[in-house]
């Protein structure tokens, strides 16, 4: 029998980072397959996924740690600023409020808080799935897939390569 898997409840994931692919042809997965774990809707919920799909899946992350993350993800986006200005996905949003968004614990709701599931996947080498219910009871639809190695992004040089990156799935 198949271990289940961790999907964590409550994370917005923005309708600009949902694939354009018709939704009949998005691969569907029972959700008897998934465990479903609550993450507090606080403004910081897909950073407080982040961190208990990457840790204990039971215990809320520490208020610390999310603002750790945060101000990761931010000195990212500011060091790479010229990088990103040139990168499609990027131009859509100014990186300044980019930036300001990810600092503001809590802040979540801009043009470009949108891109944070992006630059997080590449960050911290985990491959995000995004999910949201499909169509039929017990099932959920797989929207994004958002990579954990995404070589249109500025190399990162702080973190080890991973032969498979973990996964971690969102609804």
């Amino acid at each position: 029998m198949k271990p289940k898997i961790n999907l964590f409840r409550g994370c917005y994931c923005s309708k600009s980072i949902v694939s354009q692919v018709a939704q009949q042809q998005r691969p569907t997965f029972p959700q008897s397959q998934f465990i479903p774990r609550a993450v507090d809707r606080d403004g910081n919920c897909f950073y407080g996924a982040l961190l208990k799909g990457m840790g204990e899946p039971e215990q809320a992350p520490d208020s610390a740690d999310i603002q750790a993350l945060r101000q990761g993800i931010a000195d990212y986006v500011n060091k790479h600023q010229d990088m990103l200005g040139a990168h499609p996905s990027f131009q859509q949003a100014s990186l300044d409020d980019l930036e300001a968004t990810i600092r503001t614990n809590g802040r979540w709701n801009s043009d470009g808080g949108d891109l944070v599931p992006v630059l997080a996947a590449h960050m911290v080498g985990c491959e995000l799935h995004i999910l949201q219910n499909g169509d039929r009871a017990g099932e959920y639809v797989e929207c994004a897939v958002l990579p954990a190695n995404n070589l249109d992004l500025p190399r990162m040089e702080s973190r080890d390569a991973m032969v498979t990156p973990p996964a971690l799935y969102l609804l």
